[in-house]
């Protein structure tokens, strides 16, 4: 499966009515396979439960991601994260 994160990105207003852009969850069944296409510099990957593969196009080191962790992405390249077992993920734009 590969998600493009432009169409998977939920913006709700503040009380101001401004709008915000806010993490969107997905749950990965044992062995799942999503790539992340569009804007991906700075963008945020938390494991909430689980544990994940996260390898990004042009960058040599590999990541676990396990229950607690979280990446900010820092290159441009094409991300592909696999479930290990189930896991529950979030991406949100960056933050600040």
């Amino acid at each position: 499966m590969t998600i493009t994160y432009d169409h998977i990105r939920a913006t709700v207003p503040d009380a101001r009515g401004a709008m915000h852009t806010m993490p969107v969850r997905i749950l990965l069944p044992p062995q799942a396979v999503m790539g992340l296409e569009g804007e991906r510099y700075g963008l945020i990957v938390r494991c909430h439960t689980g544990h994940v593969w996260l390898t990004q196009e042009g960058d040599p080191t590999d990541r676990a991601l396990s229950t607690g962790d979280g990446l900010t992405v820092r290159g441009k390249g094409h991300i592909v994260l696999q479930a290990l077992d189930e896991a529950v993920v979030s991406v949100s734009p960056a933050e600040g």
